[in-house]
């Protein structure tokens, strides 16, 4: 559950980033304001999902508060980095002269394994 939310979000942070980057609607130095607005965005998500990740483990009869709280944090650093991630990574790729589509596909990838070492560094 962890991970594929990140990739998740992460992706989709990408695309709306990568259809911005399609239609010219990013100049260079608007790039920092729509990146800021995603990570606006990305404390909302993490907020929401956090809280209800965290109710869904401590309702958990088998789980502990020690669990809990290393799950939480472990999902809210995950979503937030993941959405970080999709959003300077096409820009990055443009900027490298890398078509920004595979940003989309590359965000997944690199939260496969981010996600695992946030997990592993939290708990």
């Amino acid at each position: 559950m962890l991970i594929g939310a990140g990739g998740n979000a992460g992706n989709q942070a990408a695309v709306k980033v990568i259809r911005e980057i399609a239609l010219e609607k990013t100049q260079p130095k608007w790039q920092f304001v729509l990146i800021l607005q995603e990570c606006g965005g990305a404390i909302g998500i993490c907020v929401f999902v956090g809280l209800a990740g965290c109710l869904r483990v401590f309702l958990s009869p088998e789980s502990s508060l020690k669990e809990t709280g290393v799950i939480t944090t472990a999902l809210v650093l995950i979503l937030f980095i993941s959405i970080f991630l999709g959003s300077v990574l096409p820009f990055v790729m443009l900027f490298m002269g890398v078509d920004p589509a595979h940003g989309a596909t590359s965000v997944q990838v690199l939260m496969d394994i981010v996600g695992v070492l946030v997990l592993c560094l939290v708990a």
